[in-house]
């Protein structure tokens, strides 16, 4: 699956229920850093276990890499929050694209970051059903990444 927001292309994967249909839908929208479409860390897929999840209970999952990282074009590290809405609108749009979809039910589902990301992106867009947030964040953003880097140096240690 690849959808094209102006100047990149986002790859991901689509995973679809096997019957029925159209199908309500999600886009699962990663934390900060740049991600795959499994936003795999340490080990760990938690995007591919939720969309798997998901899928068994009739909803679509669109999870795409991080632009510029994995399979999709681009520039991670240029990137703001705003490029980040287009990214979650441009799949909404793929979306909408789709027969086994139900445009009026698709959905955005953001992680950490992807929780800033998420009602950003519905703001903007009447085709955006609903939002789920997954560990968004209540405090300033330059706390959170503080917070992070020092977690992970001390695992690393």
């Amino acid at each position: 699956m690849e959808t094209r927001p102006p100047g990149w292309t986002l790859a991901g994967t689509l995973t679809l229920a096997v019957r029925g249909g159209p199908h309500p839908a999600v886009v699962l929208i990663t934390g900060s850093g740049p991600q795959d479409c499994d936003e795999a860390v340490m080990g760990h897929r938690p995007f591919l276990v939720l969309a798997d999840h998901l899928t068994r209970q009739g909803i679509a999952v669109l999870r795409c890499d991080d632009r510029g990282f994995g399979k999709s074009t681009g520039n991670f590290a240029t990137a703001i929050d705003a490029d980040f809405v287009d990214d979650a609108l441009a799949a909404v749009n793929y979306l909408r694209t789709r027969p086994e979809i139900d445009p009026r039910r698709i959905g955005l589902v953001g992680h950490s970051e992807g929780g800033i990301v998420a009602p950003r992106a519905a703001a903007r867009s009447p085709e955006v059903a609903f939002i789920v947030l997954l560990a968004g964040i209540g405090v300033p953003m330059e706390e959170v990444l503080l917070r992070q880097s020092r977690d992970m140096a001390r695992v690393m240690d």
